[in-house]
């Protein structure tokens, strides 16, 4: 049995989603210990429209006109025909 690896901060799984790792120090209030100041790590995400910059965005106005164009609502009076 040999010793558990310790991973390198390069080499652990990076996500797209953060823009930036530090750590800071939080002093608050323990109604046990009273005072306490820890140092934290922060995590800074990016802002949600960078997340879906890779993914095609459509307007909600042309998803509805295309669904229309495709079922004029009668579908309840068809022989259990279906919608393409």
């Amino acid at each position: 049995m040999g010793r558990p690896k310790k991973v390198k901060p390069d080499q652990q799984k990076r996500d797209p989603n953060v823009e930036s790792v530090y750590e800071t120090e939080v002093t608050f209030t323990c109604p046990i210990r009273g005072l306490v100041t820890q140092k934290v790590k922060v995590k800074r995400y990016k802002p949600p429209a960078e997340h879906r910059s890779g993914h095609l965005q459509v307007p909600i106005d042309e998803l509805i006109e295309k669904l229309d164009e495709k079922d004029d609502g009668l579908a309840i009076y068809n022989d259990g025909e279906d919608v393409q």
